[in-house]
């Protein structure tokens, strides 16, 4: 099971590289080589600012993925895997196969992605 866990956790690793690899960096300037940001067309500044915000939510979402994995590798180690973090119910045996990562139940994991809070 440890194997999985840190097999998981260089997957998401070798991710975060890649991200980093094609990132835009610096300001918009001096990624699209422009003076000035003054009479640019309205759909190259669009272009820019998607590019950017799509780049900062794979980084929050590789983040999110690996503090999970992170997670289930303290629980593990704890002797708490398989249990809710946030229920105290038990996890069911095949949410665990097909996420061994997973800290939540079904329902719990569901509030969390819905934003609601019981």
């Amino acid at each position: 099971m440890s194997g999985l866990y840190l097999s998981e956790k260089a997957s998401k690793a070798r991710l975060r590289e890649a991200e980093q690899a094609t990132a835009l960096t610096g300001d918009q300037r001096e990624v699209t080589g422009e003076i000035s940001l003054v009479r640019q067309h309205p759909a190259d500044v669009a272009d820019f600012t998607y590019q950017r915000e799509l780049q900062q939510t794979t980084h929050q979402l590789l983040d999110r993925q690996t503090a999970q994995v992170e997670a289930a590798m303290r629980a593990r180690d704890r002797g708490t895997y398989g249990v809710c973090q946030e229920c105290g119910q038990g996890i069911p045996p095949e949410r665990l196969q097909a996420r061994p990562e997973a800290t939540l139940c079904v329902d719990c994991q569901r509030r969390l992605e819905t934003g609601r809070v019981s």
